[in-house]
């Protein structure tokens, strides 16, 4: 698909039936508002109206909140809502990637191709008509000069385009991110967050598999997931984290899978050093 720096937008947006229903709704005109930060998202992540933070990584309420600066208890409304509405689809959960109902047959890609083609086809006649006029005056081609200079024009004109483009969808690694080693780098994030030692350790293990395997790393991603491993530590304890870690390295996933917490027989809420302590106890009782 060709990138794109826009989305479209129906002038009776606002007449549309859903729309009225979700502006009469508490919070409603700030629901639409995030509506309209999910197509503009989409259209930024041009995936044929899938929506995330990177290809492997959804964007979960959390993470909508703070991008779209909202409220995370109205963003999980808002999408309530719009799942409801039949608007998205995210697969009966928050861990899905978003995905704009009949994003193609809104926005019509194709039909925005073959306009910028029929305006190609009518400057380039309309350059010939110029060319024709001014020989026919004097007899000299004086369109020659001017052509290479508009050609030239043209071109710098579609280079800076180009990297607009590239700048707007493919934001600029920073400085820090280029030089920083991944090692380096969770070093720098890791004391953000608050984590076991031992936890802290199989992170890091988890954060070179990943590298090792020649995965994008970056300071938003990392920063995502240290997040929600540490959500999920608080529910459900280190030692199941830790497990999730080992399971995940060992059948050579791509991602964690956060479902598999569910289905591990650890103790709620245990923590890793709860763990330990209890088994040193339980030794103490076999002397």
């Amino acid at each position: 698909m060709g990138k794109i720096t826009w989305v479209k937008l129906a002038v009776d947006l606002f007449d549309n039936d859903k729309i009225r229903y979700i502006r009469s709704l508490p919070e409603g005109n700030n629901i639409i508002l995030i509506w309209v930060f999910l197509l503009t998202r989409a259209g930024r992540c041009n995936a044929g109206g899938m929506i995330f933070l990177t290809e492997d990584i959804p964007l979960d309420p959390e993470m909508l909140a703070d991008l779209a600066g909202f409220d995370t208890k109205v963003v999980r409304c808002a999408l309530a809502v719009f799942q409801k509405l039949g608007m998205i689809n995210m697969a009966g959960n928050e861990d899905s990637f978003i995905e704009i109902t009949n994003w193609e047959d809104y926005q019509s890609v194709d039909s925005m191709d073959r306009i910028r083609e029929q305006n190609r086809e009518r400057k380039k006649k309309q350059r010939e008509r110029q060319k024709c006029i001014e020989v026919s005056q004097d007899g000299h081609d004086k369109s020659r000069d001017m052509s290479r200079d508009i050609t030239q024009q043209n071109k710098n004109k579609k280079k800076e385009e180009e990297k607009d483009i590239e700048e707007e969808i493919i934001p600029p690694i920073s400085p820090t991110e280029e030089s920083e080693s991944i090692s380096d780098m969770l070093n720098r994030l890791m004391p953000e967050y608050s984590f076991s030692e031992p936890l802290q350790e199989k992170i890091e293990e988890w954060i070179e598999y990943k590298d090792k395997r020649k995965e994008a790393l970056t300071d938003i991603s990392i920063k995502a997931l240290l997040s929600r491993l540490q959500t999920e530590a608080q529910s459900y304890g280190d030692i199941r984290i830790i497990e999730l870690i080992d399971e995940s390295i060992l059948n050579s996933w791509k991602n964690l899978q956060w479902k598999n917490l569910e289905t591990m027989n650890n103790t709620t809420g245990a923590t890793y050093m709860d763990s330990i302590k209890n088994r040193v106890d339980v030794v103490d009782n076999w002397v």
